[in-house]
């Protein structure tokens, strides 16, 4: 296997054609990572939480990290990408209005209301992978 750094445009592009990531969070000194549907625009994943999941309470206005990628098995190749950014509950109206129906479900649901969560990404690295002879 061969890997190559992949630029920041290849990165946010990649993260743009993908639909399931990961967010790392940090809640009472333990590190979660929790599998969201989510969206991107401008520079920042938007995904749904449940009001009172542990996700919601530890995306206030925190640091995060975030994680997606691809692999295709039959040919080895793929990518992975990971950012780092402040997390925070989406409340401007208008972007509120825009997201309302671009966002997918939260994964884990309850009888609690859902809010949109953006992480506006500060940095953003990523690898591709390649079976040898293909790079």
């Amino acid at each position: 296997m061969a890997i190559r750094d992949m630029t920041e445009r290849e990165c946010l592009e990649a993260m743009a054609s993908a639909a399931i990531g990961r967010v790392a969070i940090t809640h009472q000194v333990m590190p979660y990572i929790f599998p969201v549907n989510f969206v991107m625009a401008d520079r920042s994943v938007y995904f749904a939480v449940m009001s009172r999941s542990i996700l919601a309470a530890a995306t206030q206005r925190s640091v995060v990290a975030f994680q997606t990628d691809s692999l295709d098995l039959e040919s080895g190749s793929g990518w992975t990408v990971v950012g780092v950014g402040h997390a925070y509950e989406v409340s401007e109206p208008s972007e509120t209005r825009a997201l309302t129906n671009s966002v997918p479900k939260p994964w884990m649901t309850d009888d609690g209301p859902e809010h949109v969560v953006k992480i506006k990404l500060a940095h953003i690295s990523g690898h591709a992978v390649f079976p040898l002879g293909l790079v």
